[in-house]
């Protein structure tokens, strides 16, 4: 339940704490029997706070038992039935635990989502990453989606077609100079020693002999 402006007195009664609702809190304690699972209700929300704090009084209104012994605070039904304990650190005594449903605070998570998030990491190893919660937050991915195709990685991912198998080129020429290939590169990052910042390149066809020409501007191809 949201609220509007409202403080609570802390226990010095010289200090308030801002309260920004109140609500149901169920979360699991780590016990020496186990893990034991507790319901606070009507509980202040106040992130100012480093420490959630439990009331003894909210307790005792609730009909629990509590017994001090030994630094340790053990807490009982109304029927003296072992609940679970909270142990003395100076003058505060901790549960240790951990909230059931904080799951509320996430939605389902898109696969594709983190996979471009994680720099198109595979998605299989994302799907085991879920499986095996490597990652905190992971475990809140949907793995279960139809597509998984991703236009970056198809297109990353792309190589040229193969030639035909067993490929032979046919030579139709019948002599030297029926057909010259002829490429010209430039310009290069560095000039020669002798000045030149391009090659051209002719290769004949039927004799496959190649020239080479270093040249100072592309006007000497002509």
């Amino acid at each position: 339940k949201e609220l509007t402006t409202t403080k609570a007195l802390l226990a010095d009664k010289k200090s308030t704490c801002e309260v920004k609702g109140i609500g149901d809190v169920v979360f699991i304690v780590k016990d020496i029997k186990g893990n034991v699972k507790i319901t606070l209700k009507d509980e202040f929300y106040t992130p100012n706070m480093r420490r959630n704090l439990i009331s003894g009084a909210r307790m005792d209104i609730a009909g629990l038992k509590i017994i001090w012994s030994n630094n340790v605070m053990r807490i009982c039904h109304s029927n003296n039935e072992y609940f679970f304990s909270a142990f003395r650190q100076d003058i505060l005594y901790i549960v240790s635990g951990y909230p059931l449903l904080d799951s509320v605070m996430y939605t389902s998570v898109n696969l594709n989502l983190i996979h471009n998030r994680l720099c198109n990491v595979n998605i299989p190893i994302i799907k085991d990453m879920c499986k095996n919660k490597s990652v905190k937050g992971l475990e809140k991915v949907n793995i279960k989606i139809d597509n998984e195709s991703c236009i970056a990685c198809n297109v990353g991912k792309a190589t040229r077609m193969s030639l035909k198998k067993n490929y032979v080129y046919k030579r139709v020429t019948k002599s030297v100079l029926d057909k010259v290939h002829m490429d010209l590169w430039g310009p290069a990052p560095v000039n020669s020693l002798g000045g030149s910042k391009y090659f051209l390149s002719i290769v004949d066809d039927f004799s496959r002999k190649i020239d080479v020409f270093t040249l100072k501007s592309k006007s000497e191809v002509f």
